[in-house]
């Protein structure tokens, strides 16, 4: 009993001296993609931006936008017919079904979410979802980027009229 009230006094002394670090809240207008520093902004001028939209009860579909790395794509632009030149949509995915509620925690693309990508000089760049993680972007096998969790991913999901469809979520991104 000794050395439990010792363990717990040396880990409340312990914790005590431990320091809160605030959480960024981004506004809801902007439309920055923070991952990278601007010297990697060179390095990596573009980018995939995968979006959930739900399309029905249970029923979603993935969307895969292409563009400038560093800004976040406004998928209502798109659904309005205003995308901006910038942009590009390279995946307008299959419909699929899925139990709980996907919209709001987009769940991993799978082997279906697949498409080719036009980047540089390259004729063979795609993006291949796996199901397991935020999928790749290949060109061949000398050119692989493993995609990530969009750092905008707990963000609310984006509702373009009101309460009506269409609603997407931000996903992954892919930075090349």
């Amino acid at each position: 009993m000794t050395t439990l009230m010792a363990s717990l006094l040396w880990l409340l002394a312990y914790l005590s001296c431990v320091s809160a670090v605030p959480v960024e809240v981004f506004a809801s207008n902007d439309t920055s993609i923070v991952r990278r520093g601007t010297t990697n902004a060179l390095q990596y001028p573009y980018s995939l931006q995968l979006l959930l939209s739900v399309v029905g009860v249970h029923q979603y579909r993935w969307f895969i936008y292409q563009g400038p790395q560093g800004i976040a794509v406004d998928p209502c632009e798109d659904h309005d017919g205003q995308m901006p030149a910038e942009f590009k949509r390279v995946f307008y995915g299959v419909m699929f079904q899925d139990e709980d509620d996907a919209i709001n925690h987009p769940p991993f693309p799978d082997r279906k979410v697949y498409t080719k990508i036009e980047y540089s000089n390259y004729d063979d760049c795609k993006y291949i979802g796996t199901g397991i993680d935020a999928g790749q972007f290949r060109c061949g096998d000398h050119y692989i980027i493993d995609c990530a969790k969009d750092p905008r991913y707990d963000e609310a999901t984006i509702k373009c009229d009101d309460d009506q469809l269409p609603k997407f979520h931000r996903g992954y991104n892919c930075e090349f």
